[in-house]
């Protein structure tokens, strides 16, 4: 007899660092608690900086009934349906920006995201590896005016010396209409602006009916702060920096020992 203890209250949870291990698997005591909260009245949903495409696998893995989080909070998508039920594409402006880095830097790799596609305006090995990592096929281009409008993300990719230079002048120079984070050391990546997890998170609870305080939110890296603090209660995972670990209501275990199944519990037993 299934029982409705969950009713009410959502989870939004970060994939990489936080449900999906360095070897992109999820633990499955996170995939039985996962069901376990869904089947008890619980809604379950994403919010990751992967696109459409790669956040399929997980998605479809956990059986997730809720639209997703995906771009870094750019797009919400409902996979039930197959569309995007809400989105924030980035203005005309960028593709000055996006010109302006690789003319200055044509060596590092640069990814557009676009929908539900992946395009890869320059590639390296880094980028490759992304696409790699991700099960994606991004399509090669030659022209930025080969990449159809709106555009959700741009990523940028390299090693994290490489990228340094190019934080720089982003954040010097190419600030109109964007908004930059390191999702990873070796990723950095261009968001409208305004556009972020946590605001994502407000618009998904708002669009099920959730209140706000009912929500918990978890995540393990700085492009999930925004993420967490816009939730009711914000976890951070073991392995996340010990420097962003003030923004957290608790810090719970690592990915590899199964986050979501451990905060599923304390929910449960009413510890948070």
């Amino acid at each position: 007899m299934m029982k409705d203890i969950f009713s009410g209250k959502m989870i939004v949870c970060d994939l990489d660092g936080t449900l999906v291990t360095s070897r992109y698997e999820i633990p499955q005591r996170n995939l039985d608690a996962i069901r376990y909260f869904i089947d008890n009245g619980g809604v379950f949903s994403l919010a990751t900086g992967r696109s459409v495409e790669s956040a399929r696998q997980y998605a479809e893995k956990m059986k997730l009934k809720a639209p997703v989080i995906v771009m870094n909070g750019a797009v919400i998508y409902d996979y039930k349906s197959e569309r995007i039920v809400w989105s924030h594409p980035l203005g005309d402006v960028v593709r000055g920006h996006v010109e302006a880095v690789s003319k200055e830097y044509p060596l590092i790799g640069i990814e557009v995201y676009s929908g539900r596609q992946l395009y890869m305006y320059q590639i390296n090995q880094t980028s490759l590896q992304h696409a790699k990592n991700e099960a994606l096929e991004p399509k090669k281009v030659n022209s930025l005016d080969d990449i159809p409008k709106p555009w959700h993300k741009i990523l940028y990719a390299g090693s994290h010396e490489e990228l340094l230079p190019i934080a720089q002048l982003c954040e010097s120079r190419l600030r109109d209409g964007a908004e930059y984070v390191f999702t990873m050391p070796i990723y950095y990546e261009m968001m409208p602006v305004g556009v972020d997890k946590g605001s994502a998170l407000r618009i998904l609870a708002q669009m099920l009916g959730v209140e706000i305080k009912n929500t918990y939110a978890a995540g393990d890296y700085y492009n999930d702060v925004k993420l967490i603090k816009a939730a009711g209660k914000g976890i951070l995972s073991g392995n996340s920096p010990e420097e962003i670990r003030h923004h957290a209501d608790a810090v719970l275990c690592r990915v590899e020992d199964g986050l979501a199944a451990e905060l599923v519990g304390m929910i449960e037993r009413g510890e948070i």
